[in-house]
């Protein structure tokens, strides 16, 4: 904070001042003594930056410690504004041990500067803690007040259940299954009708869901108007169901979460109001099964929501909340029933797969960091010989030779003579099951090749493919997922769902080109003699990777959101590949209630010039609320190793039993392997 403006003489006289200089007119009229301190430091002001609303208002009152006045020439410097105060005050950073970090600063016109400090200190975390506490306080409160009104007002459906049944049927707009692009969420959609009238808080779910599809498709005030209310009861009346819920959650509670995903995509997808379903489901699914499930359609729902928190694993760089004993064990091959259909086989092996894969990349990009630490090379090139040694290739070719119907038609001229033919499928889930696979792939042979790359010297000593076929099945699987773009284009181009669905995995194929240009790009520096093959390869694959982005900013431009830059997004595939996280990547998401609404807040870890130029070694990190697959955590519970997910189990009356205890050894600070969460974690 600095003085500007009238002398300091007209300023203590209280007098208007015409500001002239050396000497003011009033001033020199009385002969007085005439000074200026604009722009000299006057106080010491110094804000939260992680406490303020989400409309930047400032939810503490800053602090402001007052400077004397010094003559003399400032710098503007923090420590030279610090030690202008000869005895700190009670409360100053000084005195409280406050330890302040500058994060940005800027100059204003008339002098001085304006900073940003982020506190490290006891104190602060204290606040969070209570910060906590007050929420989960309001929270209990609200609970409360539902009750109550749930008990005074009889529940009663805005459209009578025949009503509410045509209008959910109108939703799937009378397409078959085959073609309906709600079937991204999986086949449950058909078992809706039949469930009308037996939950509240489902038929409250599927009134909101007609009422947000209506006001995607007529955006005005009425219809928007019109959903946030049904929205308003379908939350009230899902936050009760699940607060009674002492044990298992339900089916219906899953389905409902589910239907009010789907709503607040059609609301505006850039609200991120459907992230938070996608983390209720998960935190309901992590530990088992649902109660009273529907058995036909369950699987169909665990299999459309597990893949979310799986793509977010992999650039949090943590590992998959379904990465546990019971669906590791659900998944494997073995357990997959014999009258499964060949869809259900495909799905419960990808999901097999998949779950554990952010673990592997996990341990990759820490060996790469630590190759001293060969106890985690090898736990690393075990897991990876694992999860190749489970790939669904088999259960996905017979999938596809009953499924897939290939045209001599290229996705697009600009790639007409890299991928020459297209991909239609005979069913919306089957397109769903193909495209997930394909990016499971990519990321699979990803982390390999940088396994690959970083040890060559243990490559061969373990039972994984051939580097060469790595990099075939890689290129194999990006131009499947160039394939299928057509067929997403061309089911309902008026609920353009699909292509949002298959854009998260046509992401990852941007991975597969951009390593295939930096191999060529080795090989070229190196001299090989086939010069003229290696430039027409690497120009194929620099534009594969600028067609993949463009597909990928046409998706973004069909639901209004922003555009993706190359770079940012070839730096998010590394990162999903084993690579070093960038620090403008999140490291945890989480919501919290604010203002009456709820907030997604990102979490970064931001490296500080000031840290970098000091040589301190802490970082400001702020990713506290993902965990590290590296770290114990007491609120998680028992856990076990991975190593003892790779042997034999045995299936008996009481659960899943493994055939020899594995401990973890913790006689050393350090795990000795990636830690798994036990089932029975809450």
């Amino acid at each position: 904070m600095t003085l500007k403006g009238k002398c300091q003489t007209c300023r203590a006289r209280k007098v208007k001042c015409d500001e002239r200089k050396p000497k003011c007119s009033a001033c020199s009229k009385g002969n007085r003594e005439c000074t200026y301190n604009a722009g000299t430091p006057a106080a010491f002001v110094v804000e939260d930056p992680t406490r303020y609303s989400k409309h930047g208002k400032a939810q503490v009152a800053p602090r402001v410690y007052p400077l004397p006045l010094h003559s003399g020439p400032s710098s503007g410097r923090l420590e030279e504004i610090i030690s202008s105060s000869e005895v700190p005050a009670k409360d100053s950073p000084e005195a409280t041990g406050a330890v302040y970090r500058v994060t940005s600063e800027r100059h204003t016109g008339g002098g001085g500067m304006f900073r940003t400090l982020a506190v490290i200190s006891k104190e602060r975390a204290n606040d969070k803690r209570m910060y906590s506490h007050q929420q989960r306080r309001r929270l209990q409160l609200h609970l409360q007040y539902l009750k109550r009104t749930a008990t005074s007002i009889p529940y009663q459906a805005i459209s009578p259940e025949t009503q509410l049944v045509k209008r959910y049927i109108s939703v799937l707009d009378g397409r078959p299954l085959e073609t309906q692009p709600l079937a991204i969420l999986g086949t449950w959609i058909e078992s809706i009708p039949a469930r009308i009238g037996c939950s509240p808080h489902v038929d409250l779910a599927v009134e909101f869901l007609a009422d947000s599809l209506r006001f995607f498709r007529e955006k005005n005030f009425s219809n928007r108007k019109v959903a946030l209310r049904a929205k308003a009861k379908a939350l009230k009346s899902l936050q009760l169901a699940v607060d009674q819920c002492r044990t298992r959650q339900t089916y219906d509670t899953a389905i409902a979460m589910k239907i009010h995903f789907a709503a607040e995509v059609f609301m505006g997808i850039t609200d991120f109001f459907h992230a938070i379903h996608t983390v209720a489901l998960g935190e309901l699914l992590r530990v088992g099964p649902l109660a009273d499930p529907d058995e036909e359609h369950a699987w169909s729902l665990i299999d459309n929501t597990y893949g979310e928190d799986v793509s977010e694993a992999l650039v949090a760089s943590r590992s998959s909340i379904y990465d546990n004993e019971y669906w590791i064990n659900a998944t494997r091959p073995a357990a997959i029933p014999h009258h499964a259909s060949l869809l259900q086989r495909a799905s419960m092996s990808i999901m097999h797969l998949a779950i554990r894969l952010p673990r592997l990349v996990c341990l990759v990009r820490y060996i790469v960091e630590h190759p001293e630490e060969t106890d985690l090379v090898a736990l690393a090139f075990d897991l990876a010989a694992t999860l190749w040694s489970v790939d669904p290739v088999d259960e996905l070719n017979r999938l596809f030779d009953a499924s897939i119907t290939r045209r001599p038609i290229p996705p697009d001229q600009e790639i007409a003579d890299i991928v020459s033919d297209t991909i239609y499928f005979d069913s919306v889930v089957t397109a769903v099951q193909a495209s997930r696979y394909w990016s499971t792939m990519i990321s699979l042979c990803g982390v390999t090749e940088t396994l690959y790359i970083n040890f060559p010297e243990f490559y061969a000593e373990y039972a994984l493919p051939n580097i060469t076929g790595v990099y075939h099945r890689d290129e194999e699987s990006a131009s499947g997922l160039a394939r299928c773009i057509p067929y997403a284009l061309s089911i309902d181009p008026a609920l353009p769902i699909l292509p949002l669905r298959i854009y998260t995995t046509l992401n990852i194929a941007a991975g597969t080109w951009h390593r295939l240009a930096k191999r060529l790009k080795v090989r070229q520096e190196s001299g090989e003699a086939d010069n003229a093959e290696i430039i027409k390869r690497l120009e194929q694959a620099e534009r594969m990777i600028d067609w993949t982005v463009a597909v990928c900013n046409d998706t973004h431009d069909l639901w209004k959101v922003q555009r993706i830059g190359k770079e940012l997004l070839l730096a998010a595939v590394e990162d999903m590949a084993g690579g070093p996280v960038h620090h403008w990547l999140p490291r945890a998401v989480s919501f919290e209630a604010e203002d009456g609404e709820m907030v997604m807040k990102l979490k970064y870890g931001i490296p500080l010039p000031s840290v970098k130029e000091d040589g301190d070694p802490h970082v400001w990190n702020r990713s506290t609320t993902t965990r590290s697959p590296f770290e114990k955590n007491k609120d998680m519970g028992p856990r076990i190793p991975p190593s003892l997910l790779n042997k034999p189990v045995r299936f008996e009356d009481n659960g899943p039993q493994p055939i020899q205890e594995v401990t973890a050894d913790e006689s050393s600070g350090r795990v000795p392997s990636l830690d798994c969460p036990n089932a029975g974690a809450s």
